[in-house]
């Protein structure tokens, strides 16, 4: 029996018009009659709506071959929220190693000569090159996570087992919450090394 059948035969049960099932469910009665004409399958959750109405499981509402188009439905849309979502880290993780790696970031600082004059040193840097200048590991440690995350999300993009698949997800996921916090960290920390009066990096000076 088909889900318009099942649907149409349940409802004739309880005696029901078409309207006040749709108000019982929150939906339109023109989307019962579409339903009971077959003009349209159920989404999961008015189906889910139905089948705890009407006190039967869902797949009692449905015939063997809409079952399987539901199920497989359901599995297209979890592979496409998962390529969106590894796209988007992806995305996201690449735009950490440049903001990190490329020298975008301006400083600039009068000083005092031994004569006594001042020169004014200015130039520009990277945050990795910065925190390289005084040995610490901060910037390097946020690039290798940034680079991380960028192969963990295109293995979980080009990956066919699913087991794997969902695996690489999971430490991805870990990878790129600690990589934001790293980010974030050298970010702020890295802003204010580069703007202290004694940063030194490849600098030029002007009388």
């Amino acid at each position: 029996m088909t889900f318009a059948e099942s649907l149409k035969e349940l409802r004739k049960k309880k005696n029901m018009t078409q309207e006040a099932l749709a108000n019982e469910i929150s939906v339109s009665r023109t989307l019962i009659t579409k339903y009971e004409s077959g003009a349209v399958p159920p989404t999961e959750e008015n189906l889910k709506k139905l089948a705890g109405f009407f006190g039967v499981g869902m797949k009692d509402l449905l015939s063997g071959e809409e079952e399987t188009a539901l199920a497989l439905k359901a599995v297209d849309s979890t592979r496409t929220l998962n390529m969106t979502a590894a796209l988007a880290t992806l995305i996201v993780s690449l735009g950490f190693f440049v903001v990190v790696s490329i020298p975008i970031f301006k400083y600039g600082h009068l000083v005092a000569n031994a004569d006594g004059t001042q020169s004014y040193v200015h130039g520009m840097t990277s945050l990795l090159s910065a925190f390289f200048r005084y040995g610490n590991p901060l910037g390097f440690i946020t690039v290798l996570f940034a680079f991380s995350g960028s192969c963990l999300s295109t293995a979980s993009l080009v990956l066919k087992d699913a087991g794997k698949a969902k695996a690489v997800r999971i430490i991805n996921g870990i990878v790129f919450g600690v990589t934001i916090v790293l980010f974030l960290t050298t970010a702020i920390y890295g802003y204010q090394l580069i703007h202290a009066e004694d940063f030194r990096m490849n600098a030029v000076g002007g009388a």
